[in-house]
């Protein structure tokens, strides 16, 4: 299979976390011979990665012939928005929802808050540990007052960079405590079929990162220096409560009636559900 020796030789952990790989993969190796529908297999496989309980190791199955796009946001990003944030004395860091993205990318937004160089955390691979350092920009940081935001679907890469802040003491977290998924993983795909291909792949784990307390941040997530959560009635009238509560900590008054229509869609993926 595979998935398996993907995992054999990719995956950060070389005891996998304490599973008898070969024994599940043999037991999922038997359901499947037992199958009765693609659908079926199809589960079996995303099972047994699932009970590596590992938020970056998972099936990535094959896509539907359907594709529906249900829009996309755009913000200012990178370099371009620290520099046109210097002229104000506060900033409001809104990843709530955020999922993650590029170590890079996190590397660099550390780089434009932090006056001196910083070690986010240790990379602990399969066979070694390498540590993960942001450059400082120097006089082109930002140097005002920091607050971030943050709930339960921040993960990954905005779960590193909000910790980060507060282990620094250069920003005040806000909200609730952060999804528990922060791994560093690779995708590796696959393709079967002559006249009709069929692709398919798997997401393995290469890393954990180890912060500079000694904890890794999967399965805790990052507990906020505050936490402020909406009711559901104030999340299905569009009151944004937080981030008028985190607009009032840099003496702006902001109502949360105005403040949920500056995101709308992030209290939209709630209120709709």
């Amino acid at each position: 299979m595979k998935l398996k020796d993907e995992i054999k030789k990719n995956y950060y952990d070389p005891n996998y976390r304490g599973m008898d790989r070969d024994a599940r993969f043999q037991v999922a190796s038997d359901k499947i011979k037992e199958a009765a529908s693609i659908g079926q297999i199809l589960g079996i496989i995303a099972q047994v990665l699932i009970e590596f309980d590992d938020s970056h190791t998972f099936f990535l199955p094959p896509q539907h012939q359907t594709k529906v796009d249900y829009g996309w946001t755009m913000r200012v990003i990178g370099d371009d928005a620290i520099s046109r944030a210097k002229k104000y004395k506060g900033l409001i860091l809104d990843l709530r929802g955020n999922g993650g993205g590029w170590v890079s990318t996190m590397k660099r937004l550390v780089a434009n808050f932090c006056d001196h160089d910083v070690k986010i955390a240790d990379s602990k691979e399969r066979k070694e540990t390498k540590p993960l350092i942001a450059k400082t920009r120097g006089d082109k940081t930002y140097t005002g007052k920091l607050t971030i935001l943050v709930d339960s679907d921040s993960a990954s890469a905005s779960e590193l960079l909000a910790r980060t802040m507060q282990l620094e003491k250069r920003g005040t977290v806000i909200g609730d405590q952060t999804a528990g998924a922060v791994m560093t993983s690779r995708q590796y795909g696959y393709q079967t079929g002559l006249d009709v291909v069929i692709f398919y792949g798997v997401s393995v784990t290469v890393a954990d990162m180890i912060m500079p307390d000694g904890n890794s941040l999967e399965h805790h997530g990052v507990v906020p220096d505050e936490v402020r959560l909406p009711t559901a009635e104030e999340l299905a009238a569009g009151r944004d409560v937080v981030m008028s509560y985190a607009a009032s900590l840099h003496g702006v008054t902001l109502d949360p009636i105005e403040a949920g229509k500056l995101f709308d869609f992030q209290l939209k993926r709630f209120s709709t559900n």
